[in-house]
């Protein structure tokens, strides 16, 4: 799961390393949120 701490840093700086690492798309997408998306849909409210 992608998140900063560091709210004085731009964000490509945390963006950067993940999205030109040697990793897929999926792979990428499940860091940068479908990961979250996931373990918060286990707690819906709806």
């Amino acid at each position: 799961i992608f998140g900063s701490d560091l709210l004085d840093l731009p964000i490509s700086w945390g963006l950067g390393p993940i999205l030109f690492a040697e990793l897929s798309s999926a792979e990428k997408r499940l860091i940068l949120g479908e990961t979250l998306e996931k373990i918060l849909g286990r707690y819906s409210t709806a």
